[in-house]
């Protein structure tokens, strides 16, 4: 469904053992004050704070990757819990999660399964605690915040945030396409990723999608000459089934696919990554926008036991950083979503 993010476009109801998942998620919007600018919609209901630790609080993370744009709405959640006397079959543990956006505020009852199609077009199913941000017609950068409150008194609250998101009218403010045996057309087609990595730097791209057209392999190659991270995604998808390589060996710097350009969604089935001369996937800032595999196939074709310059090879990170990686396939690379989100 164009406009929501993650593929959390369609719903159902799904029996879980004592009773029955809930409907559809709370829906939640800036409040009137929020003109745009991340923080301003808190200027009458301050933003929650994570208490100082005195005792023990509740588990929290993210289910979906931060940053996006939506154009109509976003299914965003946690999965949370905490020890209620030992157990957590009353509500995980909780009273609630209470999900903030610029001034709003929802609570969240229950967890229920929520069942999605992802960017493959494959049902999934997710446990978490679910909310929906509904785009009302304006656009700019929204914080979010997720308190997670215990059922035990004696428990303190967790709050995790602001993770940002961002409702917008267009999904994508730029649209490039691959094109290997094409000449370029500014702004338009390039013959190399790289190329239109440059490009997208070069004017600010904040969202952008880059097609790739034609099969057959492809090595992304270098991007901007100078560290880029837009305010989203740029996704990169494939028309036809692509294969992201290295033609062989010749250096450790040459191995390395590193773009300058964080933030990369690389997007669908019909991209698959070969990783045989491939040493990592590299992003530049540990505290910036990281990568997104979304929904891509990542492989080593020469078979899990190929010796990296004739020893075992040492792969602590194949994507670096805190990369997200969603409804991925791998074969053939050990610790492959080592240091994931």
């Amino acid at each position: 469904m164009a406009g929501f993010g993650f593929g959390f476009g369609r719903f159902s109801r799904r029996r879980t053992g004592r009773r029955e998942a809930g409907s559809l998620p709370v829906r939640i919007q800036p409040s009137s004050f929020w003109n745009g600018t991340a923080g301003s919609g808190f200027a009458q209901a301050a933003a929650p704070v994570d208490p100082q630790r005195l005792t023990a609080k509740p588990a929290m993370r993210l289910l979906v990757p931060s940053d996006q744009f939506y154009s109509s709405g976003l299914i965003v959640g946690v999965v949370a819990g905490a020890n209620n006397g030992g157990s957590l079959l009353q509500n995980m543990g909780l009273a609630g999660v209470r999900v903030h956006c610029e001034g709003s505020q929802q609570m969240i009852a229950e967890p229920t399964w929520r069942t999605y199609r992802d960017v493959n077009g494959a049902v999934r199913t997710c446990f978490g605690w679910w909310a929906q941000l509904v785009n009302d017609g304006r656009s700019g950068s929204a914080q979010v915040y997720f308190e997670a409150i215990p059922l035990d008194p004696a428990m303190q609250s967790r709050v995790i945030g602001p993770v940002r998101f961002y409702p917008t009218q267009a999904l994508h403010d730029y649209s490039l396409t691959i094109e290997q045996d094409q000449p370029a057309i500014a702004g338009s087609r390039y013959p190399s990723v790289g190329q239109a990595l440059a490009y997208l730097a070069s004017v600010g791209a904040a969202n952008p999608v880059v097609t790739i057209r034609g099969g057959g392999t492809i090595d992304i190659g270098q991007g901007p000459s100078n560290n880029y991270t837009p305010t989203g995604y740029c996704t990169i998808r494939a028309e036809q089934p692509v294969m992201i390589a290295k033609p062989g060996f010749t250096t450790e710097a040459a191995a390395t696919i590193r773009t300058r350009f964080d933030g990369l969604r690389l997007s669908g089935n019909n991209i698959t990554i070969d990783g045989r001369f491939i040493s990592s996937i590299y992003q530049e800032d540990p505290a910036g926008r990281q990568h997104w595999m979304d929904g891509v196939t990542i492989i080593n074709s020469a078979g899990r036991d190929e010796m990296w310059r004739s020893a075992p090879r040492k792969l602590s990170q194949f994507v670096r950083n805190a990369a997200w990686f969603t409804e991925c396939t791998t074969d053939g690379l050990p610790n492959i979503m080592n240091g994931a989100t």
